[in-house]
């Protein structure tokens, strides 16, 4: 017989392990969540900007301006009386309007950030034209104190118009500087009814005239007559009578040598801007005034 040796069993132990990437604790999952966050935040903050207007953005921005010769509790902020500007601010008090520019995007494109640049350079152009103009006014008013005086001496100086210097009057008002001639009843300028210069009045003219040839402001003719009125047959009456005094007045100085592109408006106002309000037919009201624009 056969001496067999019982075989021994094999046992086979499966071991299962975690793999080492999932054996972390999930910080990444973390990360994200913060990153989704800050990303909702940031969308969020340009949709805010989109929608909000740029007196708000403008105050905004002055309330985060940073300034290091002002505490940040004493800057004013954005949603106050000023603005956003602080009264502390030296460049900014008083305020000064300047353009808002809220992005550079290309100056040639054709598209709507055209309008952005067109719309920034007509408010410093127009911010030019006023500083122009408020240093031309100045001038204009040395310029004028100088006339006044030149034609006053001109009148006074000379025996045949001396008795004419009452009739002259000077008024600097919004238009510039009017120059007024007064009729009255010795001194008269016009015939009754007619458009046509009499001596006193050339004689007041010639005085005026070599002053207005010193300065090149633009000139404004206007004529006024009184109250008195045309019989119904006339084919005048006190508009077209005034126009045409105003229109003599001008081709007068034209023809002494005032050049016709300074007139810039010829106009008669009748007798609706009366010079003796409580008498409408007191010869002062016939008056013929010659601006100078500043």
């Amino acid at each position: 017989m056969e001496n067999k040796t019982p075989q021994k069993e094999i046992i086979i132990i499966k071991k299962v392990t975690a793999d080492k990437e999932d054996s972390g604790t999930g910080a990444w999952k973390i990360a994200l969540a913060d990153m989704m966050t800050a990303m909702m935040a940031f969308f969020l903050i340009l949709w805010l900007i989109s929608s909000t207007d740029e007196i708000t953005l403008k105050g905004i921005a002055e309330h985060f301006k940073p300034n290091k010769a002002i505490p940040g509790e004493q800057v004013a902020g954005g949603n106050g009386l000023l603005g956003g500007v602080s009264v502390l601010d030296p460049e900014l008090m008083p305020f000064k309007q300047k353009p808002i520019i809220t992005y550079l995007p290309s100056r040639n494109s054709d598209d709507e950030n055209s309008q952005y640049f067109k719309h920034t350079d007509e408010i410093e152009e127009n911010i030019e034209q006023q500083n122009l103009h408020n240093a031309n006014k100045i001038d204009n008013d040395e310029i004028f104190k100088i006339i006044k005086e030149k034609i006053i001496n001109r009148i006074s100086n000379d025996q045949s118009t001396l008795t004419s210097l009452s009739q002259i009057e000077f008024i600097q008002d919004t238009e510039g500087l009017n120059i007024q001639i007064v009729d009255n009843n010795a001194l008269h300028m016009f015939d009754i009814g007619t458009s046509v210069l009499l001596i006193n009045a050339i004689n007041i003219l010639d005085k005026i005239i070599p002053v207005l040839k010193e300065v090149p402001n633009k000139i404004i003719i206007r004529g006024h007559t009184d109250s008195r009125t045309f019989n119904e047959f006339h084919r005048e009456n006190n508009w077209t009578l005034s126009a045409a005094r105003a229109e003599s007045t001008r081709l007068y100085l034209e023809q002494s040598g005032v050049k016709m592109k300074r007139f810039i408006k010829i106009e008669g106002v009748a007798d609706s801007d009366p010079y003796i309000n409580s008498n409408k037919m007191d010869p002062r009201n016939r008056r013929i005034n010659i601006i100078l624009k500043y």
